[in-house]
């Protein structure tokens, strides 16, 4: 009996050295992900040269109609292509910048979110992550909005622990302990089980924390300024030659507080950031909009989207033409001083 255990030693290595083999070759086809949104970004791009960009999220999608953007297109002398997403986040936008959009070294970036969308940490849905990964983003940037290693030791690492379940699954649970003892096999199968209550299950992102999947409605972890990716995103326009204007979106007039333009310290702080940075500040919080053509806070109505386009393209080629207006009730550039016309 005891030979017999021995002899099983030779094979059950070869085994296991074939399935993390396998399980290795399976994991690199299953990191290719794709997003609609992505595809989206793919196809809108593969349109010619884009003059601008426009990063957001939902509030970007309701509020602005590129094709509206005449004098924005003259003034960079190109498309204007609106690249935003549901659920869109600053990884996300820093990712498409350093990828297929940046291939396109348009001469403005221009962002449409909440100033607090832009402190956003580690992405929180499972949608979220997966556009990041079809955004090709490289391994430090993905550590970062995943939560988790990434790079070949770490697919290693999960092609171990796939090819170590496909070898369990194989040869059965019974030979396995008699080879390897019953820690060992225990141990296994604790890291590998699957949870059954869908509430329960891991995340089905390649790359991703093993946990549970959080939901849309999850709290988003708010960063230090200077630890989140409004650094990214300002390195990314730099390195692409473009002029970043960053848009403080409309807000209705119902839901505003305190003096006009008043901001929390967290959002002042963002704002104060990016002028020491030289990134243009457009603020139309307190724009003169009508209450009516609002659905939330920040997003308008489909009546409401053309009022919105134009207060967002008077600004965003005000600031590219260097700008710089009183904060009052009406369209206002916050530039730094001394900014140079970067017109293209």
């Amino acid at each position: 009996m005891a030979a017999a255990h021995r002899s099983l030693g030779p094979i059950c290595a070869l085994l296991l050295s074939a399935s993390s083999l396998v399980g290795l070759l399976w994991l690199g086809r299953a990191e290719r992900v794709t997003h609609p949104d992505a595809e989206t970004i793919t196809r809108a791009l593969d349109g010619g040269p884009a003059g601008a960009v426009i990063l957001g999220n939902s509030v970007a999608l309701a509020g602005i109609d590129a094709d509206q953007m005449l004098a924005l297109q003259d003034e960079t002398g190109g498309r204007v292509l609106r690249l935003a997403q549901r659920g869109g986040q600053p990884a996300h936008w820093v990712a498409a910048l350093r990828g297929p959009a940046g291939e396109h070294r348009p001469a403005a970036i221009v962002t449409y979110a909440p100033l607090h969308v832009l402190t956003h940490g580690a992405l929180q849905t499972d949608s979220g992550r997966r556009l990041l990964l079809a955004l090709g983003p490289d391994d430090a940037m993905a550590e970062r909005a995943l939560g988790t290693p990434q790079g070949w030791t770490a697919q290693l690492a999960r092609g171990r622990d796939r090819a170590r379940e496909g070898l369990l699954t194989l040869i059965g649970q019974g030979p396995a302990r008699l080879l390897l003892g019953d820690v060992a096999v225990s141990g296994a199968r604790q890291d590998l089980v699957t949870p059954n209550a869908a509430a329960e299950r891991p995340s089905s992102v390649p790359g991703v924390p093993e946990e549970a999947r959080k939901t849309a409605e999850a709290e988003w972890t708010s960063l230090p300024v200077e630890g989140s990716f409004v650094p990214d995103l300002v390195a990314a326009a730099r390195a692409l030659g473009a002029r970043l204007v960053v848009v403080v979106p409309v807000v209705d007039p119902r839901a505003r507080i305190g003096p006009p333009c008043s901001k929390r310290p967290s959002e002042q702080a963002v704002v104060d950031h990016l002028v020491a940075a030289g990134v243009a500040v457009v603020d139309l919080s307190w724009a003169d909009v009508e209450p009516d053509l609002f659905r939330t806070r920040f997003h308008v109505a489909e009546a409401g989207r053309a009022r919105v386009t134009e207060l967002v393209e008077t600004g965003v080629v005000a600031a590219l033409r260097g700008a710089s207006t009183a904060c009052t009730g009406s369209p206002k550039t916050v530039t730094p001083k001394g900014s140079p016309d970067r017109r293209r």
